[in-house]
């Protein structure tokens, strides 16, 4: 989630929470947001989406550089074990290790089910705090529904209570429904074309 909130954050040269929110609210009808809070009272984010394609490929869509490419950045690097980088840009002429890219660690992942992240860094003028990004992490979850359909459920935990925590709460929804769209435009469209864009 937060890859992709900090590469819509850039693509759209670091405009506010509200322009996101309308890029965000076309097109999303087959994403529900099934969200709440757990026993303890923490919102836990969690959106979801099934979309006709068997884990493997979803799987391999989300989880490895060419696969990231063909959809979400033009620069993206994945390293998928613990403590590994999941590394993008949408600037088409960065470098993976450059400053100003977007960085994440993996935490944990079964193959073909699930990996989990957090922020590692963020660009610069980022409007949140990185200390304060740090506490949250993002899980995705594929479960196959059939041979040949998968629910992708990607869920966002650690958030805190007050104004910034709202907003970033906020941004979180806003940007996990962009993804998803864009993940399902994948599909039904075929690559991106990065240089087109």
């Amino acid at each position: 989630m937060w890859v992709a909130a900090f590469g819509l954050w850039c693509a759209l040269g670091g405009r506010p929470p509200a322009a996101i929110a309308q890029i965000a609210a076309g097109g999303t009808a087959a994403i529900e947001d099934v969200s709440y809070r757990d026993d303890a009272g923490r919102r836990v984010l969690a959106i979801r989406t099934t979309v006709d394609a068997p884990v493997g490929e979803v799987w391999g869509l989300w989880t490895t550089s060419e696969g990231l490419r063909s959809w979400m950045a033009p620069v993206v690097g994945v390293e998928l074990e613990v403590g590994g980088v999941w590394e993008a840009s949408y600037d088409r002429t960065a470098r993976l290790g450059a400053d100003g890219n977007i960085r994440n660690e993996i935490l944990a992942h079964v193959p073909s089910r699930m990996f989990a992240m957090r922020v590692a860094a963020v660009p610069p003028g980022y409007p949140f705090p990185l200390e304060t990004v740090r506490e949250a992490h993002t899980a995705y979850l594929f479960d196959p529904v059939s041979d040949a359909s998968t629910r992708i459920t990607v869920y966002g935990m650690g958030y805190g209570e007050g104004p910034l925590w709202d907003a970033m709460y906020d941004v979180g929804v806003q940007t996990t429904r962009y993804t998803l769209t864009e993940f399902r435009n994948r599909l039904l469209n075929g690559p991106v074309n990065w240089d087109a864009r």
